[in-house]
């Protein structure tokens, strides 16, 4: 859904672009519902197999892979929503010096690994946090989906990364608000909840650990209170 209004809103203003998506093959264990997205003409598919677990996507760059796909297609700008790779990505190819044979990054930053978050980062994720300075700092723009993200972002930089680093990534970063969705879906109109409802269908291959009760509504309670999560079905006739 994402992706589709993304590459709607793009249109409007280069309607000459063509988008390669690279998608989970069949053999990686992602499921996914077919909206029409790549029955575009100017989307094509391009097949990668991707583990449904973050921390091996993001430690993980096969670099043969990148080379064919480089020589198969002119690519002139990658969004990269691994940043964590965006510095591999950057550089693959063949090898060359000029720096006009390589395509624009833009790295978009969905997430950062932070201190704050509610598991022991720390211990356990220090190398996520370089390879998204890394990322960062090689990418030709960034993009981050709101303040609080971008905050993280340069509370890590502050760390690690001198001044003059921190400024050069600063002065090629940008925020833009996610939720890039048509008309037809607008907020409905409801009264006030006692416990939120978050309607989540990210990696719930990976969440099956989560209890439900008969209706299949998964139910979880993080620190500070609790949460409703409404299954996917539930929401399909209205979100699909």
């Amino acid at each position: 859904m994402v992706f589709t209004e993304w590459v709607k809103a793009v249109e409007k203003v280069r309607p000459h672009w063509h988008f390669f998506i690279v998608w989970p093959d069949e053999q990686s264990g992602f499921k996914w519902d077919d909206d029409g997205f790549f029955q575009r003409p100017n989307v094509t598919r391009i097949s990668q197999r991707i583990s449904p677990r973050k921390r091996s996507n993001a430690v993980t760059f096969f670099g043969p892979w990148y080379d064919a796909f480089f020589r198969a297609y002119a690519v002139d700008i990658v969004w990269a929503n691994l940043v964590e790779i965006a510095a591999q990505i950057k550089f693959s190819g063949e090898t060359v010096d000029d720096v006009k044979s390589m395509p624009i990054v833009v790295a978009a930053h969905n997430y950062v690994i932070h201190k704050t978050l509610p598991y022991r980062v720390e211990d356990t994720q220090p190398h996520l946090i370089m390879l998204q300075l890394m990322g960062a700092a090689v990418s030709d723009a960034n993009v981050f989906n709101s303040d609080h993200c971008q905050w993280m972002f340069f509370d890590n930089a502050s760390r690690f990364l001198s001044t003059a680093a921190i400024e050069d990534i600063q002065a090629k970063s940008y925020k833009i608000n996610y939720g890039p969705l048509g008309d037809e879906f607008a907020r409905l109109p409801r009264g006030q909840n006692d416990i939120p409802i978050i309607a989540y269908n990210h990696r719930l291959q990976k969440l099956q650990e989560l209890p439900k009760d008969p209706s299949g509504i998964v139910r979880a309670t993080p620190v500070g209170g609790s949460v409703q999560a409404l299954a996917y079905d539930q929401l399909q006739g209205r979100y699909h």
